[in-house]
């Protein structure tokens, strides 16, 4: 039986994953590259199982009490990890238009 704390931490953690993927991209999109990436997949099992003694993933053994996985998107706080495949492609469609820092910030 779930408590209504937990309910309501997973309802928030599913809110965050529907609604932090960047403007300029899908949540599918996101799942597939995340599923295909091997660093991201040792962070998933790392999570998961909570064994960080691997030094693939040393990088984020630093922030792992940051880290949930929520179907498949793995989350620092309220935003997305994306994968390296992805995150120049993110930032160059966030770039399109240019309409300053702030706003291509926000898009991000």
């Amino acid at each position: 039986m779930k408590t209504t704390e937990t309910s309501l931490a997973e309802s928030y953690i599913n809110y965050i994953c529907s609604n932090a993927v960047p403007r300029s991209m899908t949540l599918h999109e996101v799942k597939i590259v995340t599923k295909t990436d091997q660093t991201l997949q040792a962070v998933t099992t790392a999570i998961e199982t909570d064994q960080w003694s691997n030094p693939f993933y040393r990088d984020f053994k630093k922030v792992k009490d940051e880290l949930s996985n929520c179907n498949g998107v793995i989350l620092r706080g309220n935003r997305i990890v994306l994968s390296d495949m992805i995150k120049s492609a993110a930032v160059d469609l966030a770039h399109d238009g240019h309409q300053g820092i702030v706003k291509t910030k926000s898009l991000i």
